[in-house]
C-alpha cells in the first residue's frame, strides 16, 4: 500500500498540471476588462507631496495592480 502513495501523488500532480496547461492564457475572464478606471486619489510613494489620481494615467498604457 505504501508504494502506491507516490504513484497517487504523481498522478494528482499530473492531473493538476494537465488541467492548468490546457487553458488558453489569452482567454482571461474578468468583469473589469475594458472598463474605465474608477475614480481614486492616492499618495505617491516616491514623492510624498504629490497625489496620484485616475487622470495621471490618461494617454499612457499602464498596468495598475490593486490589492
Amino acid at each position: 500500500m505504501r508504494y502506491f502513495i507516490p504513484l497517487l501523488v504523481f498522478l494528482g500532480i499530473m492531473l493538476f498540471l494537465w488541467k492548468g496547461l490546457s487553458h488558453d492564457p489569452h482567454q482571461l475572464s474578468s468583469a473589469l476588462l475594458n472598463k474605465p478606471l474608477p475614480a481614486f486619489n492616492a499618495q505617491n510613494l516616491i514623492h510624498a507631496n504629490e497625489r496620484i489620481t485616475e487622470q495621471s494615467f490618461l494617454g499612457h498604457v499602464t498596468l495598475l495592480n490593486i490589492w
